[in-house]
């Protein structure tokens, strides 16, 4: 089967039922199974699942490789997210003597 290039630039994605609105008018265009999402990368076409491994994957793996304290930081982003700020403390009257 070949396949052709029916639109490019899609624009921004949108919300969820944005695109679930936009994939159900391709299924209803093209047949279900029949169109798929992709990038245009040396004239080649890229399935967007795979472009997320090899090309955003790669990159970012190349870049913290180059910059390690990009890396670092966020790190330390990170766990201060997942760990939560550090925890509110009362003190009394008292503590303060």
């Amino acid at each position: 089967m070949t396949w052709h290039i029916q639109k490019r630039r899609l624009g921004r994605a949108g919300g969820l039922k944005e695109r679930m609105a936009r994939q159900r008018q391709w299924d209803q265009t093209y047949g279900d199974g029949m169109w798929e999402i992709g990038y245009l990368i040396n004239g080649d076409f890229v399935p967007q699942r795979d472009a997320l491994d090899s090309i955003y994957t790669q990159s970012y793996r190349q870049h913290f490789d180059q910059h390690p304290e990009d890396l670092q930081e966020l790190i330390q982003l990170g766990s201060v997210e997942v760990c939560g700020p550090s925890p509110v403390v009362m003190r009394t009257r008292q503590d303060r003597l």
